[in-house]
């Protein structure tokens, strides 16, 4: 009874996310074993290894085998298993998404749901709080690069105001200029009306003089 209802505790706890870690057999460095599978949407390999060796840093030292392209946490402190586990885990990439393959060994065999119910449950609540920390760690990337996008929005909203403001400037100028070149051209026309008269003045002038000059002797 007190199993049965350790169990159903967990299963509080954990909620729906169970369905979010599943299991299967998986090849690895050390042959086919149970493997607790968690598929993790827009979530890129690198950030995922990241944050899952830093995950698995809570049990124990992580160590990485670059060879197998595997990581390894020997003689761990593993959560709901009693004995000294030796955990391992690899990550594929695939398309939008990135899938975390782990394994639990607690030197009786890998642990699975069928073999070790309790660990089981324990092991798949840890595994939810790291993925659920990469998937915090992917929303805040695609937060801040929209963010970085809206900031960029308002920066060529700024200049646009900005360049609305200079040609606003520049229509008030242009008007200037024309009231101005309009008052220059009723002052030119003026002007040439004054220099009409003149001339027409002077041309008087010249035919009188012409006249005094032609008569000059015949008096």
């Amino acid at each position: 009874m007190k199993i049965i209802y350790t169990l159903f505790i967990a299963v509080i706890t954990t909620g729906v996310s169970f369905g979010q870690v599943s299991e299967m057999s998986e090849s690895f460095s050390l042959g086919t074993q149970n493997a607790y599978v968690v598929e993790i949407p827009d979530a890129d390999k690198k950030t995922t290894e990241k944050i899952w060796e830093k995950g698995l840093k809570k049990f124990g030292k992580v160590k990485r085998n670059k060879k197998a392209g595997e990581w390894y946490c020997l003689q761990c402190d593993v959560p709901g298993i009693s004995t000294p586990t030796n955990v391992y885990f690899k990550v594929k990439e695939g398309k939008d998404q990135s899938t975390t393959y782990t394994y639990f060994d607690d030197g009786q065999g890998f642990v699975s749901s069928e073999s070790n119910s309790t660990a089981s449950a324990a092991i798949t609540g840890a595994l939810i709080s790291m993925r659920n920390n990469v998937c915090t760690e992917v929303c805040t990337r695609a937060l801040k690069k929209e963010e970085d996008v809206l900031k960029d929005n308002k920066k060529d909203q700024s200049k646009l105001e900005k360049k609305n403001k200079d040609l606003h400037k520049d229509i008030e100028d242009y008007r200037k200029k024309i009231s101005e070149a309009e008052a220059d051209i009723e002052k030119n026309l003026q002007a040439q009306e004054e220099a009409k008269m003149l001339i027409e003045k002077q041309g008087k002038e010249v035919s009188a003089a012409k006249d005094k000059l032609n008569n000059v002797g015949k008096n």
